[in-house]
């Protein structure tokens, strides 16, 4: 197995464990741990679309940021480019509370639904086999909610 798919579904699985096992237990704290590996789960992906298929070390930061700009320089996948700019200002260095990570797994789920459809269809991966579980409550219809998430999120989402 490719050390960068590897680094993909040990990701993967951390969500997927959050979502079963600590979304029924203490969902405020699967929230907050899912959106924490989001970006890590991200940046791999890219690389793995960056690389297309061959061998690439996904440790190794150098990395990270130059494939992190061929994928937009090549203008493919903006769904991967957009929603890493997204995590870069909303996550990045940042543990969010459970009210505020539930609002931008809002945003992401969809985002997360793109990836993991990416992810099977081109490389035959199946990541994020819990994600039709994951149980977002969180009342959409207060004016908090649109204010904090305008805040957050200002990019429309663009699917290639």
């Amino acid at each position: 197995m490719l050390k960068i798919d590897s680094e993909i579904i040990k990701t993967a699985e951390l969500i997927d464990k959050n979502i079963e096992i600590n979304g029924a237990t203490n969902p405020e704290l699967a929230l907050s741990n899912i959106v924490s590996h989001l970006r890590n789960l991200v940046e791999a992906v890219i690389l793995k679309v960056a690389a297309d298929g061959k061998e690439i070390d996904p440790m190794n930061y150098a990395n990270r940021r130059a494939m992190i700009e061929t994928v937009r320089e090549r203008g493919e996948n903006h769904l991967l480019t957009d929603f890493y700019d997204m995590l870069e200002k909303s996550v990045s260095h940042y543990t969010r509370d459970s009210d505020e990570a539930e609002r931008l797994l809002l945003k992401y789920y969809e985002y997360l639904e793109e990836i993991r459809k990416l992810l099977s269809v081109k490389y035959n991966l199946c990541i994020l086999t819990q994600l039709d579980k994951l149980m977002l409550t969180n009342a959409t219809d207060s004016p908090e909610y649109y204010k904090e998430l305008s805040l957050l999120v200002a990019k429309p989402i663009h699917l290639s």
